[in-house]
């Protein structure tokens, strides 16, 4: 009994802090609609998730949004990343690691381990479906 008093107290105090966690992501992804270079699914994804574990009123509302609520069920459900998303990935880890290897201000070791990370998760996302998967056509009742 004492160790499911103390998983609730816990969850009193954790709620809360997830919340602020969802409602900082979602700061994040709303400046990263807006700048460039900051991305905004992966913060929505982590507002998605905080607000699962505290509030699913938010979360509710987060995948009612008509911008990025279709893009958060899409990964949800099939893992999707539409393929502007790929390519504004791709083309900001290939411009960032360019930017380091012109800028000439980290060894050799360095770069190929940050290179290597960047290939990795580049491989991940173009890996990944780039639409749902079509819905099976409808047979008759009477086909074979």
């Amino acid at each position: 009994m004492a160790g499911a008093a103390a998983r609730r107290a816990g969850a009193r105090i954790a709620r809360p802090l997830w919340f602020c966690l969802g409602w900082l992501a979602v700061g994040l992804a709303v400046a990263g609609a807006i700048l460039p270079l900051l991305p905004t699914t992966p913060f929505l994804l982590v507002a998605a998730w905080a607000f699962g574990k505290s509030s699913e009123r938010w979360r509710r509302w987060i995948y009612a949004q008509p911008t990025f609520g279709p893009i958060l069920i899409a990964w949800e459900r099939y893992g999707v990343i539409p393929i502007w998303g790929k390519l504004a990935a791709l083309g900001a880890m290939s411009a960032s690691l360019l930017g380091l290897v012109l800028s000439g201000r980290l060894p050799l070791w360095a770069l190929s381990l940050i290179g290597a990370t960047l290939a990795a998760v580049g491989w991940y996302i173009a890996s990944r479906p780039s639409r749902p998967p079509a819905e099976p056509p409808l047979l008759p009742k009477d086909a074979p």
